[in-house]
């Protein structure tokens, strides 16, 4: 039997327990995982798969320890500095989903400069969930829906349209590599 992934989502978990696990900072966890998602997103295309959705940030983590939120910030701007070029050439069209304006002015317009430049690429749709929450984002949709579309019921595909992955489908792999089986409120609909 043949299965198609088209949307492949993965939870990036477990980076900080692995350094302390190793008698490292859990920083040098996050910095080894942010190396291999630029793996990950050639392989992915290579592949073929049409979407790959990551989850780098949850709406929960600004409860972590003020150093470590900061170091996943400058490896977030670090990697865009980094992947930008390749994002162009390879026709990537590149996402944020989630919440950008907590980070600082200097990365929100380096998100947007990205998004902006690649959205009417049609190779791998690359997203990134920064200050993510599945909850926030369905209720998002449904006030959306509903704001769009007063006093009309909404449907199933009314909602997945108004989500940030409607181009992408609903997710055919989720990977976490922590090792937990928990979602995490990571996308919950999709």
């Amino acid at each position: 039997m043949a299965f198609d992934v088209n949307h492949v989502a993965i939870i990036m978990d477990g980076n900080g327990r692995w350094a302390t696990g190793r008698s490292h900072p859990r920083v040098w966890g996050h910095i080894r995982g942010a190396r291999k998602v630029s793996e990950i997103i050639t392989e992915t295309d290579k592949l073929g798969i049409k979407a790959l959705t990551i989850y780098a940030f949850s709406t929960e983590n600004w409860s972590r320890p003020t150093s470590e939120i900061k170091t996943l910030i400058k490896l977030l701007k670090k990697f865009l500095h980094l992947e930008r070029p390749r994002i162009i050439k390879n026709r990537i069209r590149f996402k944020v989903i989630g919440n950008i304006g907590h980070l600082p002015v200097e990365i929100q317009t380096l998100v947007r400069e990205i998004e902006e430049s690649s959205k009417d690429f049609e190779g791998l749709k690359f997203n990134i969930a920064f200050d993510y929450g599945s909850r926030d984002e369905i209720t998002k949709a449904v006030n959306r829906y509903i704001a769009q579309h007063p006093g009309k019921e909404i449907t199933s595909e009314a909602l997945g349209a108004n989500l940030h992955t409607q181009l992408c489908g609903d997710v055919d792999l989720l990977i976490r590599t922590g090792g937990d089986q928990r979602i995490s409120n990571f996308l919950l609909w999709q």
